[in-house]
């Protein structure tokens, strides 16, 4: 049977294109960014989709045992592809998702994100019975609103950052044979215990620097600086479970600087589900994207 949600009732006047907006950073990440937009689902695909079994089992952290703390770069990043199940295993990953809800200021929205290998990614946002769906094959980037026939194209640096956000894996691990990507920081504590820290540089400047437990060698905190050096988004990671031969953060608490904390709880999740091709397949005629406050409304 298809999954059901519950919807409750919220003020008139949504805040749900401020949150997305805010959110748009974390989904680049798990990756990663929420994207505003509602649309009718594809009756062919989405019952089907639907119908997907999703069973992640709620279980403690296991953390495995290594004895001594890592000494280099290449040692921290080998533990830390071993607590995701060693590169073989992290290959065959093809398709991954997420169901869950986001909530900022008291208000909540549901979330539901796709990946598929190499570079296809579905971002939707439910609340109160409406869809928020933002698409991207790796090149287009396309948004869908409910209640509107027409589906809009999404360009420039926002297009930019989605499709940045497609690929299931985060930098740490796609650019760790890229000479002078990664860079060794100094240990720092956090919470407590004694964490690594690793710095890797973003296409066109800027940095992301992962804060990787010695014990565990699971990561505990993320980031993400400009091309300036000033730090726009701090990701803190927690409530580890494993998802096949992944162990996955079930809690992500978000912080845009200047703006308020974001959590991030994810409730069901599945690797490598079946995935239709046609999800990822824009329509023949693309609009372009209406002023903010149009989409809205």
């Amino acid at each position: 049977m298809p999954r059901k949600r519950s919807h409750r009732s919220r003020k008139k006047r949504s805040r749900a294109p401020q949150i997305i907006a805010g959110l748009l950073v974390f989904f680049l990440v798990l990756g990663a960014a929420f994207i505003v937009w509602l649309s009718k689902q594809s009756p062919s695909d989405a019952a089907e989709y639907a119908d997907a079994e999703l069973s992640p089992e709620a279980v403690e952290e296991k953390p495995q045992d290594f004895a001594q703390p890592a000494q280099s770069v290449s040692e921290i990043v080998d533990r830390y592809i071993a607590v995701q199940g060693g590169v073989d295993e992290i290959n065959k990953i093809s398709s991954l998702r997420f169901i869950g809800v986001i909530r900022e200021a008291g208000e909540e929205i549901e979330f539901d994100q796709l990946r598929k290998a190499p570079n296809l990614y579905r971002f939707t946002l439910e609340r109160d019975g409406r869809e928020l769906r933002t698409t991207t094959n790796g090149k287009q980037v396309w948004r869908e609103l409910v209640g509107r026939e027409a589906t809009y194209e999404i360009v420039g640096q926002e297009a930019e950052d989605f499709i940045n956000s497609a690929p299931i894996l985060e930098k740490i691990w796609t650019q760790r044979n890229v000479p002078g990507a990664l860079k060794l920081l100094e240990d720092q504590p956090l919470d407590g215990k004694m964490h690594h820290r690793i710095s890797v540089k973003l296409a066109g400047g800027g940095k992301e620097v992962y804060w990787i437990d010695n014990k565990s060698y699971l990561e505990s905190r993320k980031e993400k600086f400009n091309a300036k050096g000033d730090r726009i988004t701090l990701f803190e990671f927690s409530d580890f479970r494993p998802v096949g031969t992944m162990n996955i953060p079930f809690f992500v608490a978000i912080t845009n600087e200047g703006a308020p904390t974001t959590e991030v709880t994810i409730n069901k999740a599945e690797m490598n589900v079946g995935v239709f091709s046609s999800f990822f397949e824009p329509p023949k005629q693309l609009l372009p994207w209406p002023e903010k406050e149009t989409a809205a409304n």
